[in-house]
């Protein structure tokens, strides 16, 4: 052995250079620079290991020298593999975070979009109304959660209206007021003064509605009692629904359960959108499939046609909801999942701020697509002798 002034590394690339067969696999033990070091390393093995025990350096044998590159070998190979390992992860990394990012530029595209369409300047009084004959499908939930999105987004301008011609729930789930006057309330004590352009004053009507704070809608709840609550015919909705136009651009209403009362079929004649909540269990869908039919026999087929189902999830009763989907698909405009809400399981006042956001985020949803179709329906004669047949 000679002490060199050349580093392993030139020695490598100049027993490259000089190599006879280029096509040649080279050992990778011999182009690692750290073979030089591991195979000038006194000898450790045998008789010469014994000897350098002692205070000598003598080199290693052939065989010892053979198990170095062995084990250095199954170093490079173990590296090489660590190596490749963490380039996959860090091309799997980089596509994941890829996607992720598609996803969040897509997701605020879409919230963006809703956000838009939620926004749109109607030009004229419209009217949304969520109707199915079997109760307990969310008609009051749906209503109410879109006119949060609603009122959040557009900044008022937004009533609800619990329109049962028996009696409803809307005004005990809804935020409370400092009163607990309702429809019939208003229709006795103050629809008269709305005869007049000096009695025709939002004050007035604000006595009867009750403001939803944050949620920046109002409600006009239905009488507790179903005898006082009868007193609201198809005239009485005519004219309350006539004079809510003339202080709100967006009216949500709340239907009861008997689509042939002429109290419903006159909510039918002032919509403009229709929503149909449908429940996971298979009556709620037959249900509204039935009323739907009758619509169409009414002359109401556009009308059905641009209709939107909220298809509702349940904790306990699981419906097949692609079944439930197929029966509303080529009938109706759009079929958007609405997740089960523990909070809105409950039952009781709805706390629009404890809301889970995918509760949240499908009602925006619904609400946009509630706002596109109303976007899309032509100005309606708001006389009380109009109707929405075609």
């Amino acid at each position: 052995m000679h002490a060199s002034n050349v580093s392993p590394v030139q020695e490598l690339e100049e027993a490259l250079e000089d190599a006879p067969d280029a096509g040649h696999t080279t050992d990778p033990v011999e182009i690692d620079p750290r073979w030089t070091d591991v195979a000038q390393q006194p000898a450790t093995q045998g008789f010469r290991g014994t000897l350098n025990s002692m205070g000598l350096k003598l080199a290693p044998l052939e065989d010892e020298l053979d198990q170095r590159r062995e084990t250095l070998r199954q170093d490079i190979a173990r590296e090489e593999q660590e190596r490749l390992a963490e380039e996959e992860q860090a091309r799997t990394a980089a596509v994941q975070e890829s996607r992720r990012a598609a996803r969040e530029r897509e997701a605020a595209a879409t919230i963006k979009a809703e956000r838009s369409a939620i926004q749109t300047n109607f030009g004229t009084p419209k009217t949304a109304s969520a109707m199915n004959d079997k109760g307990g499908v969310g008609k009051t939930t749906d209503i109410l959660l879109i006119a949060d999105a609603f009122g959040r987004i557009r900044g008022g301008d937004v009533v609800t209206w619990d329109a049962n011609e028996t009696r409803g729930t809307m005004g005990f789930r809804a935020k409370k007021d400092h009163h607990d006057r309702n429809v019939v309330d208003f229709i006795n004590e103050a629809a008269d003064a709305f005869t007049t352009v000096q009695g025709s004053k939002r004050s007035t009507l604000t006595r009867y509605t009750r403001q939803q704070g944050d949620s920046k809608f109002s409600v006009l709840a239905s009488h507790e009692s179903r005898e006082s609550q009868d007193q609201v015919d198809a005239d009485a909705f005519r004219t309350v629904h006539e004079i809510l136009s003339r202080f709100y651009s967006l009216i949500l209403v709340d239907t009861g359960n008997n689509h042939t009362a002429d109290h419903f079929q006159a909510a039918l004649a002032s919509t403009d959108q229709l929503i149909v909540p449908v429940s996971p269990g298979q009556d709620g869908a037959y249900a509204a499939e039935l009323m739907l039919d009758n619509f169409i026999g009414q002359g109401y087929g556009p009308l059905v046609k641009n209709a939107i189902v909220l298809l509702h999830d349940s904790a306990t009763r699981h419906g097949d909801a692609r079944e439930i989907a197929a029966k509303f698909e080529n009938r109706v405009r759009t079929i958007l999942p609405i997740p089960f809400d523990p909070l809105l399981d409950a039952g009781g006042e709805i706390d629009f701020d404890a809301l889970q956001p995918a509760t949240r985020a499908a009602y925006q949803t619904a609400a946009a697509a509630v706002a596109q179709g109303l976007a899309e329906t032509e100005p309606r004669d708001s006389s009380p002798q109009s109707d929405k047949r075609i």
